[in-house]
């Protein structure tokens, strides 16, 4: 596979974006695993729902925005598309 010079620098853009917000990604990471997002036990589904609204928050925020949050039995889901 040959890559053309546009794709060389798309990806050098692309890494040097990353580079620059490299301390706000970190930053962001942390922030999301501070969430609890999995539980079988229902007393935690308020903290699963926090962390759906949070994930669909940061999805929309990244211009995702068919992201929703859906509400089942117990526990929030979250989706994207369709």
């Amino acid at each position: 596979m040959e890559l053309r010079r546009a794709d060389v620098t798309a990806v050098n853009e692309a890494l040097d974006y990353l580079h620059r917000r490299a301390d706000a990604q970190l930053a962001e990471l942390d922030d999301s695993s501070r969430h609890e997002s999995v539980s079988s036990d229902v007393s935690r589904a308020g903290a699963v729902h926090e962390a759906a609204q949070w994930i669909v928050a940061e999805l929309k925020r990244v211009r995702l925005d068919r992201a929703a949050l859906h509400e089942t039995r117990l526990f929030s889901d979250v989706t994207v598309g369709g």
